[in-house]
């Protein structure tokens, strides 16, 4: 059989841990999970996924920044996929205050 679309492994990182957990939550197309593969769309942080045995010194020596975000892009449309990965960063994007004059 062959399928409409690809799929690819993608990493992001965001300056925190708990903005790339609170990034995985915001997400409504691509679902959260603990292992990436497959032909949906999933995300995962390394503190809960693949390299959650690991404590942060040792991700550290590894070369794994705080924050790192994995995602594995499925056959979904395109568009979905992005509006989703734009929703997520939106809503953890911290928003600067307002100046006052």
């Amino acid at each position: 059989m062959v399928l409409g679309g690809s799929t690819g492994l993608v990493t992001l990182g965001l300056d925190s841990e708990q903005r790339a957990a609170r990034f995985v939550r915001a997400l409504r197309v691509i679902r959260p999970l603990l292992t990436i593969g497959g032909l949906d769309s999933l995300a995962a942080t390394t503190d809960d996924g693949s390299h959650a045995s690991l404590d942060p010194g040792e991700r550290r020596a590894a070369g794994i920044p705080r924050g790192t975000v994995r995602l594995s892009l499925g056959i979904e449309d395109v568009d979905d996929l992005l509006l989703d990965l734009e929703g997520a960063l939106a809503a953890t994007t911290p928003r600067r205050a307002a100046k006052v004059r």
